[in-house]
């Protein structure tokens, strides 16, 4: 009641109903959210470019079923309000069809941002979306072209490109994107150096994986057993148990993801034997 009483005392006061919105949104009342949202609609609040990003958020939290209807009636609203050029209104939309699913819509999006500028926020969504949903050649495709355009990239960008790399049959452009790394001052980063070593240990390029985890300053259990990974996968079983030594060694307290080395060790063994 309070919402709703406040609502309608904030009807030309459109920062609030913005604040109202975004506090339900920020401790999960998404479905609450929604119903301010169109409340708001029904008593003539006019959306702006922060009303809705907002909406979008909520609708991309409502399961499967309903969110990418309710997306495409808030982008409708979108359009409506001629806001389908506001880079931030965009971005969101790119990332929460992208987070549900609905990648063609993502790439309707992606023409509709060529008559401006896309943001390290457009990049890093496409990318990341493209990547998760196994669309490597796609996600290599707009990393060139990013590049293209001279932009500095981020650490996360970095990271997720070093990932697609590893993941498909792109390992030349990962070795390329390793000079920039070095160049640019990005390999100290802990997110970039943790995907160069997976991007090595997945074609087996062992010496640069040992050499990179060796420059590591807090040598994490993730890194430890993503070296161990890598020497069991390629099938250097002795070399991985050896390091899995050294970890049981150095902590006793990871026997589960020890355990996982241990029957990585085993599997390799029978199967070397």
């Amino acid at each position: 009641m309070v919402f709703q009483n406040t609502l309608i005392e904030s009807k030309s006061n459109l920062l609030l109903s913005n604040s109202i919105l975004r506090a339900n949104i920020s401790n999960g009342y998404c479905e609450k959210s929604l119903k301010l949202y169109v409340q708001m609609r029904k008593m003539g609040v006019f959306p702006d470019g922060f009303t809705l990003p907002l909406g979008v958020r909520a609708c991309a939290s409502m399961g499967e079923m309903w969110s990418p209807q309710l997306c495409k009636t808030v982008h409708g609203n979108v359009v409506v309000s001629g806001l389908q050029s506001h880079l931030h209104v965009l971005n969101e939309l790119n990332g929460v069809y992208s987070k549900i699913g609905c990648l063609d819509y993502s790439t309707l999006l992606r023409i509709e941002l060529e008559g401006f500028e896309p943001n390290i926020v457009t990049w890093t969504t496409l990318l990341s979306v493209h990547a998760r949903c196994g669309r490597h050649e796609e996600a290599i495709v707009y990393f060139s072209e990013f590049r293209k355009r001279g932009s500095r990239m981020s650490e996360e960008e970095i990271a997720v490109v070093l990932l697609v790399c590893a993941d498909a049959d792109a390992f030349n452009k990962g070795k390329e994107l390793r000079g920039y790394i070095v160049s640019s001052g990005f390999q100290d980063y802990i997110i970039v150096k943790n995907s160069l070593i997976w991007m090595y240990g997945k074609h087996e390029i062992l010496n640069d994986v040992t050499a990179l985890f060796l420059e590591m300053e807090v040598k994490s259990l993730v890194r430890w057993n993503t070296l161990i990974s890598s020497f069991a996968e390629a099938g250097y079983c002795e070399e991985a148990f050896e390091v899995f030594s050294q970890l049981e060694m150095l902590n006793g307290e990871t026997q589960c993801d020890m355990l996982d080395c241990s029957n990585w060790w085993l599997r390799f063994k029978g199967k070397r034997g």
